[in-house]
C-alpha cells in the first residue's frame, strides 16, 4: 500500500500512472481526478460550470496579456504559476495592489513559464473542508477555520486554526465538485468565506491532505484509514448523510510558523516588532493545542528533529549574514 502525501508524489503517480510493484495498491484518487484538480485553470472552470463561486481569473501567456488582464480583473491581484509545485522565483505566487507594483514585481515575463494564472485577490478567512468520498458521494467531512498562516497577509500554509461547525454552503460546493468527477479518495477543498456576509469563493481542491491530516484525524474523522479502505475497495460504514468531525479542536504547526516568521523577517516584509508578537502568540498557543501538524507524544522524533533544525548554528552565521533587501509587493510562500 502506498499513500502519497506530498504534491510531488501525488502528481508523479497521476502523470506517470506508475506503481512501484504490480501488487502494490495506490491510495490516491484516480489519475484523471488528480490531473483535473492540480490544473488550477481547469479546476476553476469546473467550479464555474457547477456554479461554485470563484473570484475573477484569467490565464495569460505573455507580459502584455498579463498587464491588460490585471486591469480588467481589478486589483489587488494574485499571479500564480499553473503547476501546483511551480514557483515564480522562490514564491508560490505574487500579490500586487496596483499596476505599478505589478510592473515592478514582474519587470519581464518568467523565461521558464509558458502560462501564468491571474486571480482577484480574495480577502477574508480561509476555510478548509477535509473530506472522504466514494464514487462522488461524501463519506466524511470536517471543517477547519485558519486563524494564522506562515506568511503575512493570511497567505501561505495554515499554522493555527480550529475545527468549526460545518458551513453548509461550503460542503454543498464540495459535494458538487466531487460528484461531477465521481471522486473516490480523500481530499481538501479550500475556500474564502465571510460568515457575516455569506460571501464565499472557491480557491482550490487538493486531492490529498498532506501533514494537515492531523486535524481531521483528531476531530474523529480517520481519513488515513478511509483512504486505505477505499483503495482496497472495502466498505466504509458511516452515519447518514456523512461522518462529521468534532468542532473546537485547536491545531498548530509551531515549527512551520517560526520558519515562516524567519523568512519574512529576512526578506523585510515584516518588522522585528510584529515578528516577535506573532512568535509569542505561536509559543503561547502551542501547549494548549489539541493537535500539532508534526508533533505527537507517541512519536516525538519528527517534531524534535524539526525544532532542532531551528536552533542557530555557528557555521550558518555567514550564510545568514547575506540578507535580501525589502521586497516590493507581497509574496505567497
Amino acid at each position: 500500500m502506498v499513500l502519497p502525501i506530498a504534491e510531488e508524489f501525488v502528481n508523479f503517480f497521476a502523470t506517470k500512472r506508475w506503481s512501484p510493484h504490480p501488487r502494490t495498491v495506490l491510495a490516491s484518487p484516480n489519475h484523471t481526478v488528480v490531473q483535473k484538480f492540480t490544473d488550477k485553470v481547469e479546476a476553476l472552470r469546473l467550479a464555474n460550470r457547477l456554479h461554485v463561486p470563484t473570484v475573477p481569473f484569467e490565464r495569460v501567456e505573455n507580459r502584455r496579456e498579463l498587464l491588460d488582464a490585471a486591469v480588467s480583473i481589478g486589483f489587488p491581484i494574485t499571479v500564480r504559476p499553473l503547476g501546483t509545485t511551480a514557483r515564480i522565483g522562490r514564491a508560490k505566487a505574487l500579490i500586487a495592489d496596483g499596476a505599478e507594483q505589478l510592473a515592478v514585481l514582474l519587470p519581464e515575463w518568467p523565461a521558464d513559464k509558458k502560462y501564468l494564472l491571474l486571480q482577484r485577490y480574495a480577502e477574508g478567512p480561509r476555510h478548509n473542508i477535509f473530506f472522504a468520498a466514494a464514487a462522488g458521494k461524501l463519506l466524511a467531512v470536517a471543517e477547519g477555520l485558519i486563524r494564522r498562516t506562515n506568511y503575512p497577509h493570511g497567505t501561505g500554509l495554515a499554522v493555527s486554526g480550529e475545527t468549526v461547525p460545518l458551513t453548509q454552503k461550503l460542503v454543498g460546493d464540495t459535494e458538487r465538485l466531487v460528484a461531477d468527477c465521481g471522486y473516490t479518495g480523500i481530499g481538501l477543498a479550500q475556500f474564502i468565506f465571510n460568515s457575516e456576509t455569506g460571501e464565499r469563493c472557491f480557491l482550490e481542491l487538493n486531492p490529498r491532505v498532506s501533514g494537515s491530516h492531523a486535524v481531521p484525524e483528531r476531530s474523529g474523522v480517520p481519513l488515513t484509514a478511509m483512504a486505505v479502505a477505499l483503495a482496497l475497495g472495502e466498505p466504509v460504514p458511516v452515519p447518514e448523510p456523512y461522518l462529521q468531525g468534532r468542532t473546537g479542536i485547536r491545531y498548530t504547526w509551531t515549527t512551520g510558523e517560526i520558519i515562516g516568521l524567519k523568512a519574512s523577517l529576512r526578506s523585510g516584509e515584516t518588522g522585528l516588532g510584529p515578528t516577535l508578537v506573532t512568535a509569542a502568540a505561536a509559543l503561547r498557543d502551542a501547549p494548549f493545542a489539541d493537535a500539532d501538524m508534526i508533533w505527537s507524544w507517541d512519536d516525538p522524533k519528527p517534531g524534535l528533529r524539526a525544532f532542532w533544525h531551528l536552533v542557530p548554528r555557528p557555521s550558518r552565521r555567514g550564510r545568514r549574514a547575506r540578507r535580501r533587501g525589502p521586497q516590493v509587493g507581497r509574496h505567497v510562500s
